[in-house]
């Protein structure tokens, strides 16, 4: 089979009724209709929102690895696979085995389920409806097509001292204060943070506006550039979900509305810690990033 992945399209019977729409709205009616058959599969609301998600591609390589891409392109889903009998299909993964009968026509694909017996108790009936969404063709495209996430690039944001003070102090981050503020309006200025004049009582205090970026490559690293455009931090990111990142093993929420976006730290089990003061810095909560590559 082609290393290519297979990405969903409608059934051309149903095409007239999507002419028109958003990606928003078309992806919006998709997923309500693949999670009401996954709520009669599984009779619970919470498994078949999970098992929708986001995966709306699957690609199947000659060495018979199996994966999913979400919209993104980003991989959601993982396994091996062995072709029997030629129209009959079998997904491992760390629960039972999964079949699937199959049909190619041209450049699409059809799969239907075959519903293991112990359907409606176990996950694998589930995913596997979630996999073949039933009664909708698959269309081969080009791996190199896949679209590119929308965070990937680069963002800057004027920082404000005031506004960073008020987001350390509202988490209860006041002993990483004097750290925040010397790293991201004095250094390198000021060598080290214990030589920086601070007042608590007083954090800002000679503090200007700086200019800060974050960039993200379509290859997972993750990197920040000061008022000069030097690095001054780098790392690796996941989208874990829909507008919820990792980075350097610190969540946070997201939102892009057109070229700006905004970071919200998830509040980590640790804290007050080191992790969730870095969260706090990278979000700069408050504001919004503008897009500038």
């Amino acid at each position: 089979m082609s290393q290519r992945p297979l990405g969903l399209v409608p059934d051309p019977e149903a095409s007239a009724s999507v002419v028109g729409l958003s990606f928003d709205e078309f992806f919006a009616a998709e997923s309500q209709t693949l999670y009401r058959r996954m709520r009669l599969v599984t009779r619970s609301h919470h498994e078949a929102e999970e098992v929708v998600q986001d995966a709306y591609s699957h690609f199947f390589t000659d060495d018979g690895q199996f994966g999913s891409l979400d919209w993104n392109g980003e991989p959601v889903d993982d396994g091996t696979y062995e072709v029997i009998d030629g129209d009959t299909l079998v997904v491992s993964k760390e629960f039972p085995d999964v079949t699937f009968d199959f049909s190619i026509d041209g450049e699409t694909l059809s799969l239907e389920p075959v519903i293991p017996d112990c359907s409606p108790d176990c996950f694998e009936a589930a995913w596997s409806v979630s996999v073949a969404y039933p009664g909708e063709t698959w269309h081969r495209v080009d791996q190199a097509s896949a679209a590119v996430d929308p965070l990937v690039g680069e963002w800057a944001k004027t920082l404000q001292c005031s506004e960073l003070a008020a987001a350390y102090a509202d988490a209860g981050l006041q002993a990483y204060m004097q750290e925040m503020v010397w790293g991201s309006f004095f250094w390198p200025q000021v060598a080290a943070a214990e030589d920086l004049d601070f007042d608590p009582k007083d954090p800002c205090r000679g503090a200007e506006p700086r200019l800060h970026s974050h960039f993200f490559t379509a290859d997972g690293a993750f990197g920040s550039r000061d008022e000069n455009g030097e690095e001054v931090d780098y790392g690796a990111y996941e989208i874990v979900r829909e507008n919820r990142l990792v980075i350097n093993d610190v969540m946070f929420r997201y939102r892009i509305r057109g070229d700006a976006i905004t970071f919200d730290p998830v509040t980590p089990e640790c804290t007050p810690c080191f992790a969730h003061a870095w969260g706090v810095s990278v979000a700069s909560p408050g504001g919004e990033w503008r897009r500038v590559g």
